[in-house]
């Protein structure tokens, strides 16, 4: 069975068992998707036949259609996504990520305009916000990150600490420009 409350919440769901939707065109066209769980306006709403996602937030996934274990919460998290495993805590947090498998993005617009990179790790507000295509990069403090564009395999820890170019790849970077010593 199915627990829905709000305006058109599940309206289409037909064969899709044991999902939640609560708030106004949540999984509204679900039709048998199932163990998925969407909070707030428009979460998970064009989810046809994804499994286990978990969206809360104002239009939290909501261009998924078939993926499965994506975990977003907050207002847009992963909001384009149509792939299968995806994190994302924040607002805006992995918005564009629309092929883009494998992210964990934590903080405000962390990953927000990923398109197809994928396995990138962005924590921090900010974090990897303008990796378009670029993969296999971490990225760990406030804005960290935040020129890579296209780059692979870049790991930056830091506040504002930053690759050393938009399409670095196979580099580590630890701090920002002010640090000094290591």
């Amino acid at each position: 069975s199915n627990t829905l409350v709000g305006m058109y919440a599940g309206t289409e769901l037909n064969t899709g068992h044991s999902n939640t939707a609560i708030g106004n065109n949540s999984l509204y066209l679900s039709t048998n998707g199932a163990y998925n769980t969407a909070v707030g306006y428009s979460s998970l709403y064009k989810n046809t036949s994804g499994y286990y996602n978990v969206a809360v937030g104002y239009e939290a996934v909501e261009e998924n259609q078939t993926g499965g274990e994506i975990t977003a919460v907050g207002y847009q998290a992963l909001n384009k996504t149509t792939v299968d495993k995806g994190t994302a805590f924040g607002f805006q947090a992995g918005l564009e990520a629309t092929s883009a498998s494998g992210v964990t993005f934590l903080g405000w617009k962390s990953g927000r305009s990923c398109t197809s990179g994928a396995d990138n790790t962005g924590v921090g507000a900010g974090a990897l916000e303008y990796v378009s295509t670029g993969s296999l990069n971490t990225a760990i403090g406030r804005d960290a990150g935040g020129n890579i564009t296209t780059g692979q395999n870049c790991t930056v820890i830091g506040y504002n600490a930053t690759a050393s170019a938009a399409n670095a790849s196979n580099e580590i970077t630890l701090g920002n420009s002010s640090v000094t010593k290591l």
